[in-house]
């Protein structure tokens, strides 16, 4: 999955200025300046959801990792999932807060600002307009 992340979020954005979704609804991810988006700019607006989901899928595959075979395969999906939480290490609770945070951050910022450019936005100097 971090690999498709990679694709849809630096590749799609840099190749066709903005993910699927938003150039359907005619959309385009810009430079401040208007220029197109770089690879730098595209990886800039994804690198700190990419390293959120890095580690929360490192604290996962480690969870899972320490999970006997038998048990594994014998719970059920829901029960599975508690104990993987169980048995996630503790700095994965960080990373659910901080996860937390930047997705209301990033909602809130986007809301409050006159030109509605996201945290992402300011960090690669990019802007999202309206380009049908």
């Amino acid at each position: 999955m971090l690999g498709v992340g990679l694709w849809f979020n630096i590749y799609m954005v840099k190749r066709y200025g903005g993910t699927p979704g938003k150039v359907l609804l005619g959309l385009r991810i810009v430079s401040v300046d208007g220029r197109p988006v770089d690879y730098q700019q595209a990886v800039l607006r994804y690198s700190v959801s990419f390293m959120l989901g890095a580690a929360a899928s490192a604290a996962t595959v480690i969870a899972t990792m320490k999970m006997p075979e038998a048990d594994y395969y014998a719970l059920g999906v829901l029960e599975r999932s508690s104990k993987i939480d169980q048995l996630a290490p503790a700095w994965c609770g960080l990373v659910t807060i901080l996860s937390n945070i930047w997705i209301w951050g990033e909602s809130i910022i986007t809301l409050t600002n006159k030109r509605r450019r996201a945290p992402h936005d300011f960090m690669a100097g990019t802007v999202v307009i309206y380009a049908p």
